[in-house]
């Protein structure tokens, strides 16, 4: 799952897009046990760092993030058909 969510985050998206493409409903859970993680360990970053809560908040690939799906071959292409 945190492979499709890096290659979705490649361009900056909001929580409800990625909640829908992980299959998840409960924001608060999302937020602390996927967003928060890799927040944390640099493969995410928001764009809106001052404001967590804000509803233009969106999440984007950080460069070690970038890095790692290229050093993995995980492509956008590739993760659409093949497994999480």
């Amino acid at each position: 799952m945190a492979a499709k969510l890096l290659n979705l985050a490649k361009v900056a998206a909001d929580i409800q897009t990625l909640m829908e493409q992980a299959g998840q409903k409960n924001r608060t859970r999302f937020r602390n046990a996927v967003l928060k993680p890799l927040i944390e360990c640099g493969l995410l970053e928001a764009t809106i760092p001052a404001r967590a809560q804000s509803s233009k908040q969106k999440y984007r690939l950080t460069a070690m993030g970038r890095a790692i799906l290229e050093k993995e071959g995980l492509h956008a292409s590739r993760d659409k058909s093949g497994p999480s």
